[in-house]
């Protein structure tokens, strides 16, 4: 009997709802676009939940998550700016409070010797504004003003869990 890892599949499914968001961006088809995004949220949802609830939680699982969530959020504010939904600035500084987020989850798995999620409150609802700002994107409405706004919250959710994974000892795991 084959061990197929539900969550698992469903995650990869959402690698999908990219490239059908990036054209439809570029045919300014703001139903597809909210579609794929809606797609992508969906699956977001239930692949935690089909792993929590028939027990299929790994850490590989928690990783490939964070990184679907990544390269659809990326992928999207790439598009944005390449076809002229905002401008580069805003976008190169959320870029960049990213890296540094990045950066501080590096940390935290480090100092705990294995592959994890480092989550906080602010960097969840970071994940549901980012989110909100593709379906901004869509519908092209203020683009540039979400953008900075989402940029500068990025920074600060960046800087505040940095901030709080140095300050762990290694070993202690967020809950």
């Amino acid at each position: 009997m084959s061990k197929v890892n539900y969550a698992n599949l469903l995650t990869f499914s959402r690698f999908v709802a990219a490239p059908i968001y990036v054209w439809a961006l570029w045919r300014h088809s703001s139903a597809w676009a909210i579609g794929a995004m809606g797609y992508a949220a969906l699956a977001d949802f239930l692949d935690g939940w089909v792993a929590r609830n028939i027990c299929c939680t790994s850490d590989l699982g928690e990783l490939l998550d964070a990184v679907g969530d990544v390269f659809i959020f990326l992928t999207g504010i790439l598009a944005g700016a390449v076809l002229g939904y905002v401008s580069w600035w805003p976008v190169i500084v959320l870029l960049s409070g990213g890296a540094v987020s990045a950066y501080g989850r590096m940390l935290y798995a480090r100092k705990l010797g294995r592959a994890a999620n480092y989550k906080s409150r602010p960097s969840e609802f970071l994940g549901g504004a980012a989110f909100a700002l593709l379906l901004v994107y869509a519908v092209d409405f203020y683009t540039e003003y979400h953008t900075w706004l989402l940029a500068l919250f990025t920074w600060w959710v960046a800087i505040r869990d940095v901030r709080e994974i140095v300050a762990l000892p290694p070993g202690q795991e967020v809950e």
